[in-house]
C-alpha cells in the first residue's frame, strides 16, 4: 500500500489527485468505479530510458445465452507525476485479445499527468479493442511553471 510504505511519496503526489473542475460525467464515473490508481512517479532530474508500457487487457466474457445483454466495464486510472527536469515515455495500450475480439464492453479510461519545469513526458496511445466495444479516453496534462506553480515546494 502506498500510504503505509511511502508516506512522503503519498504526501508529495496526493494533492495532484483532484476532481475534474467542470464536472465531467465520464471522469466522475471513472473516479467512482476505478478500483485502483496506477501511479508513475519520476523524481527530479531522473531520465527513464525504457518506455513504460501500460497494457490494459480485459478478461474474456463468460459464454452464456444472454452474454449479448451484459457489458463489462473497465475504469483504468493513471496519475503521472514528472518532476523538474525529468523525462519519461509512457505507452497506453488497449488491445483486443483473441478471446474478446467480438465482445461488448465499455472502457472508460482516465490519464492525468503533472509535468514540472523543464520535464518531458511522451505519451502514446494504442487502441485496438473490439469493434463492439465502447471506448472513452480522458487525458489531462497540467504543466507547472515558475509563474503558476501547482503546489508548494520545489516542484
Amino acid at each position: 500500500s502506498l500510504s503505509s510504505s511511502s508516506p512522503s511519496l503519498l504526501q508529495r503526489v496526493s494533492h495532484f489527485i483532484c476532481p475534474f473542475p467542470i464536472g465531467d460525467l465520464f471522469f466522475s464515473i471513472n473516479g467512482i468505479a476505478a478500483p485502483d490508481l496506477t501511479l508513475v512517479y519520476v523524481p527530479e532530474g531522473c531520465h527513464v530510458d525504457i518506455p513504460i508500457h501500460l497494457d490494459y487487457m480485459l478478461p474474456p466474457t463468460p459464454s452464456t445465452d444472454d452474454s449479448d445483454a451484459a457489458m463489462h466495464l473497465s475504469n483504468p486510472r493513471v496519475l503521472v507525476v514528472v518532476e523538474k527536469g525529468a523525462h519519461v515515455n509512457i505507452i497506453e495500450d488497449f488491445p483486443a485479445s483473441p478471446e474478446n475480439q467480438n465482445d461488448s464492453y465499455w472502457s472508460n479510461a482516465a490519464f492525468e499527468a503533472v509535468i514540472g519545469q523543464g520535464a518531458k513526458l511522451t505519451h502514446s496511445y494504442i487502441q485496438t479493442q473490439s469493434f463492439r466495444a465502447a471506448h472513452i479516453k480522458w487525458t489531462s496534462i497540467r504543466q507547472v511553471s515558475l509563474l503558476f506553480p501547482l503546489c508548494a515546494g520545489s516542484f
